[in-house]
């Protein structure tokens, strides 16, 4: 029976010591608050998957994490979520984005804080076939047949905020754009119906690729370079790195998270590692065929035909074996 594996790649790009940004796999999320020092990746193996990114609005220090509890809440109810009838997924991703809401909602009233939520977008697979749910401006790719869609709504909008300047010397701030969600979990009064927006299902492939990511990343990156950055033929973990990386080249500002999820994937083990084991079992092969020889070498000899000296006659031995699928070597 086959069962279906997704290979998952997680990168963040951290520049805080307490982390904005947080992402779940299935029933499992990152240590809250911690900032990743390497890359995640995983095998996930199953007719179900569920994959989730969130981020917060406005960066938080001293209050808990709004994208932190999101995800947390997601792990522990991932069952609720995914379930074997597809038809569910929508009622119950609906229900649990209004719950969240209004937890995150009453968190920031009780607490007196303004702009506190997370954008969230949610990745369900079943049986081959996934759908995409999200609010805010954390965003869902699909990538088939070398063409890159776009499956998820940017509940967002261009504002202007004071930054610390680049120089850690300067303390004068300075204005950046960045883009702000205008619908995101928490932002709707406890109680209210927070509705996803809701992509169409799609039949997957061996091989296709997911892509969950923050919509900070595709400001700055256009879809054709990061579809160009997902046909190369590198590494997943070098493929999330490349997108940060560029992003970040580009003026992104922030944490930056990417989340890329491939069908029945590709190994993640490097060339460099790929060439480690075939030298190994290249160094296996010939030493066991070195040994076969030998053990022949050794063999044929014990039997050879016995010099008379005396009269320059060849004495067959009385063992003489027969020759039949015996290999000759033309150097003997």
């Amino acid at each position: 029976m086959f069962i279906p594996r997704f290979n998952v790649t997680a990168g963040i790009n951290s520049e805080s010591p307490t982390l904005q940004s947080s992402f779940c796999l299935n029933d499992s999320c990152p240590p809250e608050g911690k900032a990743m020092s390497k890359y995640v990746q995983r095998t996930i193996r199953g007719k179900s998957a569920f994959f989730a990114v969130a981020e917060n609005v406005e960066p938080v220090f001293d209050q808990d994490s709004p994208a932190h509890k999101i995800i947390g809440m997601l792990s522990e109810d991932t069952h609720k979520v995914i379930s074997s009838d597809q038809s569910r997924i929508e009622d119950a991703t609906r229900a649990f984005l209004t719950d969240a809401n209004g937890e995150l909602s009453s968190y920031a009233s009780a607490n007196g804080l303004t702009d506190y939520g997370a954008s969230c977008t949610t990745l369900s697979i079943i049986d081959g076939k996934a759908t995409f749910f999200n609010v805010g401006n954390v965003l869902g790719f699909f990538y088939h047949n070398k063409t890159l869609r776009q499956m998820s709504e940017n509940n967002s909008e261009r504002t202007e905020s004071a930054v610390p300047a680049g120089n850690i010397l300067d303390n004068i701030p300075v204005m950046r754009q960045k883009l702000m969600p205008t619908k995101y979990a928490g932002s709707l009064s406890s109680g209210d119906i927070l509705a996803p927006f809701i992509s169409e299902t799609v039949d997957i492939d061996r091989d296709d690729v997911f892509l969950l990511c923050s919509g900070e990343l595709c400001d700055k990156l256009p879809q054709s370079r990061i579809s160009y950055i997902l046909s190369l033929p590198i590494s997943d973990d070098k493929m999330v790195r490349r997108l940060i990386n560029e992003a970040l080249a580009r003026g992104a500002v922030g944490e930056l998270t990417v989340l890329l999820i491939r069908d029945g994937g590709k190994p993640f083990i490097q060339k460099n590692k790929v060439s480690a084991i075939v030298k190994t079992v290249m160094g296996v092969i010939a030493a066991a065929v070195l040994s076969a020889f030998l053990m022949s070498f050794i063999h044929s000899c014990s039997h050879k035909p016995v010099i008379m000296q005396e009269n320059s006659q060849t004495e067959p031995s009385e063992t003489q074996p027969s020759n039949e699928f015996m290999t000759v070597d033309p150097s003997l």
